[in-house]
């Protein structure tokens, strides 16, 4: 989606797993179109496709064989052009040395299997596969291990995206503990600050935004683009569950690195907006109206040049005026904005 990986909170991207099983290949399929693989001589060198598990929007998974330098079968996954990101990719292969101390067949297997079925989102599948196998690497690998931290990390992903938070929420919090040994186990603490949203955990997603934030300050330039697109997630996040006041210094900081580096930018008005949502969430009518209005203007003005994953932010501007003016001497202007709303009506699902 295809969104500017520094700014994620201006449209977001589905979780995906971040790494695949030994004995897996990332595949570059076509946009569009993959292998026939009902056809038994179908080869990916050096595997053969034999079955295919399912489809997701990531590409699609298939029950493959190779056999040389010995014979075995794999689940393998074809990923469209554009799903392989370089985050993905260097967790896979970062993965692929750990995963060869497991010198178990099964377990290999049933990674493999976990995994395929984790991309097609397939929860009911991947869930009971990870919860057996993580015994069994805990047993060969012991509990700190890095391949053991994150197949625990991949666990409490699938349970949260199954809605099982309050299970996902220890093993997310052992994992993101991990990851400051663990580099490439850093992607953990946007998963577990998302489980934290969706429990309701407010001071727990504080707590841990104040981490990620002090990381995020470390590691990217002060007054960067990328440091206000990290300002204006958190803020977000933090608005969602209802956290205003905790959101607006967050909030203030990424507007004024916007308005000084990216003056023009529709992301600068939708920031504008939202910290006008936040001081509306406090009461502060007279202080939010001006920066409600001009958020959602400046991003009308420039609806053109805002992504299609990001296409939610104008109807979530106008929310916030709706919700402003929903008072009987302001009924009026209500109405109008309720009109300019209905111009903007998304599918089920859709936020």
């Amino acid at each position: 989606m295809t969104v500017n990986p520094n700014d994620p909170i201006e449209g977001q991207s589905p979780s995906q797993p971040n790494s695949e099983p030994d004995g897996g290949l990332f595949h570059q399929g076509g946009q569009d179109k993959f292998p026939d693989i009902t056809l038994s001589r179908r080869v990916i060198k050096p595997y053969k496709l034999l079955q295919r598990i399912g489809a997701g929007g990531m590409g699609e998974v298939s029950v493959a064989e190779r056999s040389v330098p010995v014979k075995r079968r794999v689940a393998l996954k074809l990923i469209k052009t554009g799903m392989g990101s370089r985050k993905i990719l260097a967790s896979f292969d970062a993965e692929r040395p750990a995963l060869a101390l497991i010198n178990h067949l099964n377990i290999a297997r049933m990674n493999n299997l976990a995994m395929g079925y984790w991309s097609l989102q397939q929860f009911d599948k991947s869930v009971p596969l990870f919860e057996e196998l993580l015994p069994l690497m805990e047993k060969k690998l012991g509990r700190a291990h890095a391949n053991m931290q994150r197949r625990m990390a991949s666990l409490g992903v699938n349970l949260k995206d199954a809605g099982r938070v309050a299970e996902a929420i220890p093993l997310l919090e052992e994992a993101y503990q991990a990851s400051r040994r663990i580099p490439t186990l850093r992607w953990v603490g946007s998963e577990l600050l998302d489980a934290y949203a969706r429990a309701g955990k407010l001071a727990d997603a504080q707590k841990l935004i104040e981490e990620l934030l002090s990381d995020a300050r470390r590691d990217l330039p002060m007054d960067s683009p990328q440091l206000a697109g990290q300002l204006a997630k958190f803020g977000l996040i933090l608005m969602e569950m209802k956290g205003y006041a905790e959101a607006e210094p967050l909030l203030r900081e990424c507007q004024a690195i916007r308005e000084k580096a990216e003056p023009d930018d529709w992301r600068t008005f939708n920031t504008q907006s939202m910290l006008g949502g936040a001081l509306l969430g406090q009461a502060k009518h007279a202080a939010a109206e001006p920066l409600l209005l001009q958020g959602y203007e400046g991003m009308k003005a420039r609806e053109a040049s805002i992504p299609p994953q990001a296409k939610t932010r104008i109807p979530e501007a106008l929310d916030r005026l709706i919700d402003l003016y929903e008072v009987p001497e302001e009924s009026n202007k209500a109405e109008k904005y309720r009109e300019l709303r209905a111009m903007y009506q998304l599918n089920p699902g859709e936020k």
